[in-house]
């Protein structure tokens, strides 16, 4: 990721010694930029995915909405860099079950109910759970 640009505000209000209007605003607009950048973000539309059969999850979309009235079997398979992080969130009634190709832990997979999500994110040879929302993990 790139550096962060910090915005000088000078010593006391209007002495002339921090960043100009159009300085501190190239700072803020290139602070946006790394930050969309790191999350994965395009210009043309927010980096999603809707699943409604049993498939395989996109490892480089880092959400992906579960839509479907019955059970959704999902595999989710490994990624390529450390730090990658992945939000599955159940927009419909039935189950999603969630099952990873590698793992760090004991865990195997995860069954994700209506309006209720889990974030993974990989690290070195498997996915960690991170985040749950009334989630069963097994």
């Amino acid at each position: 990721m790139s550096t962060r640009e910090t915005l000088q505000t000078g010593t006391v209000a209007n002495d002339g010694t921090g960043d100009s209007l159009r300085d501190a605003a190239d700072k803020i607009n290139t602070n946006f930029v790394n930050l969309w950048n790191h999350i994965g973000g395009q210009d043309s539309d927010f980096n999603s995915e809707t699943i409604t059969i049993d498939t395989a999850a996109s490892p480089t979309s880092p959400i992906s909405f579960c839509n479907a009235s019955s059970a959704l079997a999902v595999s989710l398979p490994d990624a390529t860099l450390d730090g990658t992080s992945k939000r599955f969130l159940n927009i419909n009634s039935g189950t999603a079950t969630i099952t990873p190709s590698s793992t760090n832990g004991s865990w195997t997979n995860v069954a994700v109910t209506q309006g209720r999500g889990v974030e993974v994110v990989w690290h070195s040879t498997g996915w960690i759970v991170v985040g749950v929302d009334g989630i069963t993990v097994s």
